[in-house]
């Protein structure tokens, strides 16, 4: 067993061994970074878009609440295809 372990190093030194395990390591690193990197900005981004459309509907019922759009505003809140509509009327 012992004669099998040194042949299947021979040539093998501890630098050689030591720069190995540290490029795994570096890529290892690396890839997980990204990942989390990743993670973390579509985490954002998310939050970021909702706020923004949150931002915009809150626009266009101050808009149609000024123009005592009542209807529109309760009619808006269930269905989305005439939310849609009144983005583009209003150029929102």
């Amino acid at each position: 067993m012992e004669g099998e372990i040194e042949s299947r190093f021979a040539g093998v030194t501890v630098d050689d061994g030591e720069k190995s395990g540290f490029e795994r390591g570096e890529k290892l690193g690396l890839e997980r970074g990204e990942k989390l990197g990743l993670e973390r900005g579509e985490k954002l981004g998310l939050e970021h878009g909702e706020k923004l459309g949150q931002e915009r509907v809150n626009r266009l019922y101050a808009l149609l609440l000024s123009d005592s759009r009542i209807d529109d505003v309760k009619r808006a809140a269930v269905d989305s295809e005439y939310l849609e509509k009144l983005f583009k009327e209003y150029q929102l």
